[in-house]
């Protein structure tokens, strides 16, 4: 017997997990940013867990890839209020410090409790995790691909191109011939 996926499982799933998305939603400056990575049902910050205190691109908050499904969503069901905020919270990445404009490094998190960005999910600054950088670059490009070639559209391949500019000059193979899973600041494994 063939397990019969049911759609409409499926779509009431998805709709309430964007629902919770969007209420995790808070107001920072004209953009907008997760109030945390690690919620309750109620929207309280778990402060206890890692990623209870961060906010930002990285793989355990994944603001740019959460957009772009919010963006997605969005256009699904032809409601561009989903995909206003889809994009103010584009935004707050590309707009609010994330973005080393010279070097094209992106931090992956802020550190809402301490204010601060940081290189990785432990809140400092030892190492960081190229993989997830490099995730980050390719989910820009993902989305640039569904804005087709406007503006924005640009701005997203131009990041991800400085991103793997950045990447290409501070990563080196190791002996294994893999690249390392965590790195310095400056590059070392």
């Amino acid at each position: 017997m063939k397990n019969k996926v049911d759609d409409r499982l499926l779509f009431v799933s998805s709709r309430a997990s964007v629902h919770f998305a969007l209420a995790n939603l808070e107001p920072v400056g004209e953009h907008l940013r997760s109030r945390s990575s690690f919620v309750t049902p109620d929207m309280d910050i778990i402060h206890w867990h890692e990623f209870g205190d961060l906010e930002g691109p990285g793989w355990g908050a994944n603001a740019v890839g959460g957009a772009h499904l919010l963006y997605q969503w969005g256009d699904y069901l032809d409601d561009g209020s989903i995909q206003q905020k889809a994009l103010r919270l584009l935004d707050h990445i590309l707009e609010d410090g994330f973005i080393d404009p010279q070097s094209g490094f992106i931090y992956p998190y802020f550190d809402l409790s301490n204010q601060r960005f940081c290189l990785n999910y432990t809140h400092e600054d030892s190492w960081l995790c190229p993989g997830s950088l490099a995730h980050i670059g390719s989910q820009l490009l993902e989305f640039s691909d569904v804005l087709k070639n406007d503006s924005l559209s640009v701005k997203l391949k131009n990041v991800a191109a400085g991103l793997g500019s950045w990447l290409a000059n501070h990563l080196t193979l190791l002996s294994s011939g893999w690249f390392p899973r965590r790195i310095t600041r400056d590059g070392q494994p």
